[in-house]
């Protein structure tokens, strides 16, 4: 009888397939942030700072965007563009570092630090 049950667990779990992660239907929206990671951080030493600064994507209202569909496949994907309007500015989640107004992308590198850019998703 165990042993009935061992196959009969594996051949269920074997049929079951994992989802492709961005694989998304209109109604799957997340919002979205830019990430940079922090050249000075240690682990452990909280004096260097966070592991990346982290800016949430805003709407012109200041309110965070749900991106749906294929947006949302293009922010998890890697040919992503934000734009941070002119006149304003996005302040990082830890505060005090301001992603100043512009266009960023997938390729966009830092011009203090060198590093690039990312674009990641909540869940």
């Amino acid at each position: 009888l165990l042993s009935l049950m061992l196959v009969a667990s594996i051949a269920f779990f074997s049929s079951c397939s994992k989802d492709d992660d961005h694989a998304h239907d209109d109604n799957t929206c997340h919002e979205c942030h830019l990430a940079l990671d922090n050249p000075d951080y240690v682990a452990g030493d909280t004096s260097t700072g966070p592991h990346h600064y982290i800016w949430h994507i805003l709407d012109a209202d200041g309110e965070e965007i749900n991106f749906c569909g294929d947006e949302l496949a293009t922010m998890e994907g890697s040919d992503w563009t934000v734009t941070v309007p002119a006149g304003s500015g996005w302040i990082s989640e830890e505060g005090g570092i301001v992603l100043a107004p512009g266009t960023y992308t997938s390729t966009s590198q830092d011009p203090v630090t060198g590093n690039y850019y990312e674009s990641h998703c909540h869940d």
